[in-house]
């Protein structure tokens, strides 16, 4: 082209472009190359063009390079001034009917289908308005006929719609933002009932995840994927299907704080400063270019609750800007630097099962317990935990006691209710918030009591083997967590005859043991007289051991977990076995 222009630049006047499938973006970049030497095309005509794709070559070339990349999207930036006809079939598989949509609104241009008329299919009908001695049907003002009313789509612009996936409570003030920018909401998937009630109050279509997704997206064409609070990957097949984007919510700046609980490392980090990011979904986790993000400093005494609360507070604000640009057409996308990338997994825990280290740096232990403080929400990570010699007791929060003692890190320097305030390098520590391996609430007067500690003496540390032991078993432990809480939270009791009854009367039936027949570490994992018994469901409850060797139960007692399996166990709000 750039040889026609220099060296017949008669001939280069009035040129007609036409493109069919990947030729679309050969004749895209013709028309490139006449407008820069000040001779643009006449007109141009795509057939069953493409916005952007991806092509695998077959055989070995494909088996070695894998995918080919293809965008359009620049050229059709830099071409709104060509006359341009976009020609579509309704049954295209290899170029979906969306690609022309997309191409057509990108060029300003009209758009033409047929119904039922599939790829190659489409080069047997041309409009007759191409035929020679008619007007270029692309030119403004230019006569249309029937056979074009006939077959088009009307070039007028039309709502942007989308969908959501997502869980939590900040979908419906993102929700909200669409609407209110007049952005139609096509439907939702979620498997949370409070959202999944609201979207049949509002008329939005939803299902839940799993494989009726695709089927359900691919309905109609839309504008933008958007993914809030969603913690699956989503599949490429779905991130193809938006016109323009699939964009993500996540909690944390990216690229230094990819992946997931970024608030809790975060904070275990020591982290000055946090933020919200919304990004381009691509197949990468927390990869794609950023559309918009915020950060912010971190508050002294920050918790996970607390942080999480401040990061969708900031979601809510930073999407009603970003809904702003996207339908303005005037938001930018940034490409991460992933030299400063970190990323953080599913199953990955704290150090040694999130046991405090009582005899090491306190703003190191105010951290963990701050980072592991949900504030009654589901703990997705692991509780904090105190060691006391033979197991470990969870906590709910921590705080720095004032004026700071000068006694020896581990220390106890005062026992009152639920609070152990305890010595540490650098300062002191008040703990609170005692409970079982099931939640239940605990008292530390008890706990040391049984086992012969008081205020004044130093509670024994976690040996450095124990702890190395913790860090691994609690890594696999989170890989496999999800299936086994699917389990327990399925679990039905057992029929036990020789105790009398069925599993499905509630009641108490009195089994006697000899003293010597009950493990000795379980019993004194068991306060007197309190435990995890009034939580659980009345076919679990295990009354704890008294003076006379007699337990009430209604499932056979069972050995004892080793210290590093009960320690590592992260969600012990949601036990559902009898205390360890």
């Amino acid at each position: 082209m750039r040889w026609l222009v220099t060296a017949h630049p008669a001939a280069a006047q009035g040129i007609h472009l036409v493109g069919f499938s990947m030729g679309s973006m050969a004749a895209l970049s013709a028309a490139g190359t006449l407008q820069e030497r000040d001779t643009p095309a006449k007109g141009l005509v795509l057939f069953a063009p493409f916005h952007r794709m991806k092509v695998r070559p077959a055989g070995f070339m494909g088996r070695v390079f894998g995918r080919h990349e293809y965008d359009n999207r620049t050229l059709l930036r830099t071409h709104r001034k060509v006359p341009t006809l976009v020609l579509h079939g309704g049954a295209d598989s290899a170029l979906p009917l969306v690609q022309g949509e997309l191409v057509s609104r990108g060029l300003g241009a009209r758009l033409m289908t047929y119904p039922g008329i599939g790829h190659a299919e489409l080069l047997k009908h041309p409009p007759r308005s191409l035929t020679p001695g008619k007007a270029w049907a692309c030119e403004p003002g230019a006569p249309e006929s029937q056979h074009h009313r006939r077959h088009s789509m009307s070039a007028a612009p039309e709502s942007p719609r989308c969908f959501i996936i997502g869980e939590g409570t900040l979908v419906v003030p993102c929700a909200q933002a669409l609407t209110e920018r007049g952005v139609q909401i096509l439907g939702l998937v979620t498997r949370e009932p409070a959202l999944q009630k609201w979207a049949e109050e509002q008329g939005v279509p939803h299902v839940p995840p799993g494989e009726q997704v695709l089927p359900f997206l691919s309905q109609a064409p839309f504008d933008w994927l958007f993914s809030i609070v969603n913690l699956s990957m989503v599949k490429e097949d779905i991130l193809r299907l938006p016109r323009r984007m699939a964009i993500n919510f996540h909690d944390g700046p990216l690229p230094r704080y990819a992946g997931l609980n970024v608030t809790s490392w975060a904070l275990l980090n020591r982290e000055p400063r946090h933020g919200v990011t919304w990004h381009e979904m691509t197949t990468g986790a927390d990869e794609g270019r950023v559309l918009k993000q915020r950060l912010f400093d971190i508050a002294p005494g920050e918790t996970a609750f607390s942080l999480n609360a401040r990061c969708y507070t900031l979601g809510m604000e930073t999407f009603a800007e970003l809904a702003e640009e996207l339908v303005a057409g005037t938001s930018e996308a940034k490409a991460q630097d992933f030299s400063q990338r970190s990323y953080f997994g599913l199953a990955q825990r704290p150090e040694a099962a999130a046991v405090l280290d009582l005899h090491g740096d306190v703003d190191v232990a105010h951290a963990l317990v701050s980072a592991l403080d949900y504030g009654g929400y589901p703990n997705p990570l692991a509780f904090a935990k105190v060691w006391l010699g033979n197991g470990p007791v969870a906590i709910s929060e921590a705080r720095r006691a004032e004026p700071a003692s000068e006694a020896a890190p581990g220390t106890v320097l005062d026992i009152e209710g639920d609070a152990l305030t305890v010595a540490l390098q650098g300062g002191d520590l008040t703990l609170k918030g005692p409970k079982g391996p099931c939640g239940a609430p605990l008292s530390w007067a008890d706990l040391l009591g049984a086992r012969m500690l008081a205020r004044g003496d130093v509670l024994p540390p976690a040996p450095p083997e124990l702890r190395a032991r913790l860090t691994e078993v609690s890594a696999q432990a989170g890989k496999a967590e999800s299936f086994f809480l699917r389990r327990l939270e399925t679990l039905s009791p057992p029929d036990l005859p020789f105790l009398g009854g069925s599993s499905k009367d509630v009641g108490t039936h009195t089994l006697k043991f000899e003293a010597t027949d009950v493990p000795l570490g379980w019993a004194t994992d068991l306060p007197p007289r309190t435990g995890c018994s009034s939580r659980l469901p009345p076919s679990w409850r295990v009354c704890p051991p008294s003076p006379a060797s007699t337990w009430a139960t209604r499932t056979p007692p069972r050995a004892p977990a080793s210290p590093a399996r009960r320690a590592s166990s992260p969600h012990s709000s949601r036990c559902a076995s009898s205390c360890p």
